[in-house]
C-alpha cells in the first residue's frame, strides 16, 4: 500500500484514526505527505506498510475508521443469514458496495446479484422489471419477459430505494416473497432469493405517512447497515484515495502515485456533499488530467472546494408559517426550486444538495406534475 499518497521518504506515522485528520501546520512544515496514513500503529514487512489490527478491506469497501469497520462487522454477520438486509445512508456513500459485499461473502456467492431501481416511470414498468410480464400476440404466441426476481433466483436481489415503490407493487412483492413463489399465468414458479434494500429516507416515517405498507416494512426493517456520510469517517480519505488511484490506473494505463499535501488537506476540509462517489469522482478527473505522477491543487476541477453557486433570486428567503409539517416544507422548496431554475432538474437538484434521482424519487412522492 506504501506511496500511493504522495512521494515516499521512509513511514511517517500520523495519528488520524482516533483523534480526526493530522495536524495541517505540522504537515506544512514537515513537507509532503507520505504513504497511507490510516490509524493506528504501522509496521513494515518485506517493505510493506501494514496495520497489525485491522483489515482495511472488505470487498470494495474500504477503511479503517470505526464507522466503516463497524459496517465490515455487520456484512460479516449478515453474509451468513438469509434475512432481509435494509442499507441506509445519504446519496453516494456506498449502499451498493455494502449490497455487493454481502452477496459476496454469502453462500450465494456463485448465484445471481441483481439491482433493480424502484424508481421507474410508471407502476406497470416497476412492476415488468420485478416481476416481468407475458404477453399474448394475436396469433396465440406468448412472449415471456423474466423478471429480475426470476433472474436472482438462488442469489440475490437488491430493491435500490425501495421507499419509491408503488403501493400496489408493494403488496404483490410481500406476497411473493412470503409465498416464495411467482405466479404467472397459470404457471407457479418457486423463488429462493436474498432481499437487500436501500433507502435514503426514514422508513418509519414512510410507514407513518402510508408511502410504505406495514407489511413490506417490517419485512425489512430488522437488520439495518446505516452507512455514514464522508464527512462523518474522514480519516478513511487517504485509503479511499489509494483505492480509487488502483482503480483508475489500470483503466486509464496511468501511472498516477498519490495526491500531494496541499491536495489531501483541501480533501479533509471539504464537505463531500457526494460523499465517497463524489471521491471517486474527483479521483478520475484529476488522475485524467494530471501530467506526473502525483495530483496537486491545478489537476482538480476549478470550482473544487468552492462554496456553491447563489441560489437564483426567489429562494434566498422562504417563510413558513409555525406548525408546517417538514414534507410541505420540503415539498414547498422542490417546487419552488425548480420554478426558479425553470424546471432544470439537474441545477434544482444541486441546489437543493441531492442527487437527480432523489428529486425524480421525491417529485413522484409527493404527486408533482413538473411541467
Amino acid at each position: 500500500m506504501s506511496g500511493m499518497l504522495a512521494p515516499c521518504v521512509g513511514v511517517k506515522k500520523r495519528n488520524i484514526g482516533r483523534h480526526g485528520p493530522p495536524d495541517r501546520d505540522q504537515d506544512r512544515r514537515d513537507g509532503p505527505a507520505v504513504d497511507v496514513p490510516i490509524g493506528g500503529d504501522y509496521e513494515r514487512s518485506d517493505g510493506v506498510l501494514e496495520h497489525p489490527r485491522l483489515s482495511t478491506r472488505l470487498g470494495d469497501l474500504v477503511g479503517a475508521s470505526k464507522p466503516i469497520q463497524e459496517i465490515m462487522r455487520l456484512i460479516s454477520i449478515a453474509a451468513t443469514s438469509t434475512v432481509p438486509v435494509l442499507i441506509t445512508g445519504e446519496t453516494g456513500t456506498g449502499k451498493e458496495v455494502v449490497a455487493h459485499s454481502i452477496h459476496k461473502l454469502s453462500p450465494r456467492a456463485m448465484q445471481p446479484f441483481i439491482a433493480i431501481g424502484c424508481w421507474g416511470t410508471s407502476d406497470r414498468s416497476v412492476e415488468g422489471e420485478l416481476f416481468g410480464n407475458e404477453n399474448i400476440s394475436l396469433k396465440a404466441t406468448v412472449h415471456n419477459r423474466v423478471g429480475c426476481l426470476e433472474l436472482a433466483n438462488g442469489g440475490t436481489v437488491l430493491l435500490d430505494e425501495i421507499d419509491a415503490l408503488p403501493t400496489p407493487t408493494q403488496a404483490r412483492l410481500v406476497r411473493i416473497l412470503e409465498d416464495r413463489m411467482i405466479r404467472r399465468l397459470g404457471k407457479q414458479i418457486s423463488l429462493d432469493v436474498r432481499v437487500l434494500a436501500t433507502t435514503q429516507l426514514d422508513l418509519s416515517q414512510a410507514k407513518a405517512e402510508n408511502r410504505l405498507r406495514d407489511d413490506l416494512y417490517y419485512l425489512v426493517k430488522d437488520f439495518n447497515i446505516n452507512v455514514p456520510p464522508l464527512r462523518e469517517h474522514i480519516e478513511d480519505i487517504p485509503l479511499l484515495v489509494e483505492h480509487f488511484l488502483q482503480g483508475v490506473n489500470a483503466n486509464e494505463r496511468r501511472r498516477v502515485r498519490g495526491i500531494n499535501n496541499e491536495v489531501l488537506n483541501l480533501f479533509y476540509e471539504y464537505s463531500w456533499p457526494g460523499n465517497v462517489r463524489e471521491l471517486r469522482a474527483t479521483i478520475e478527473r484529476a488522475t485524467v488530467a494530471c501530467d506526473s505522477d502525483i495530483i496537486k491543487r491545478q489537476d482538480l476541477p476549478a470550482e473544487f472546494g468552492h462554496k456553491p453557486m447563489a441560489a437564483p433570486s426567489g429562494l434566498s428567503e422562504m417563510r413558513f408559517p409555525l406548525g408546517t409539517t417538514v414534507e410541505k416544507i420540503e415539498r414547498e422548496l422542490i417546487l419552488q426550486t425548480l420554478t426558479a431554475t425553470k424546471n432544470n432538474k439537474t441545477r434544482a437538484a444541486e441546489l437543493l444538495g441531492i442527487s437527480l434521482k432523489t428529486l425524480h424519487n421525491k417529485l413522484k412522492i409527493y404527486g408533482a406534475q413538473a411541467k
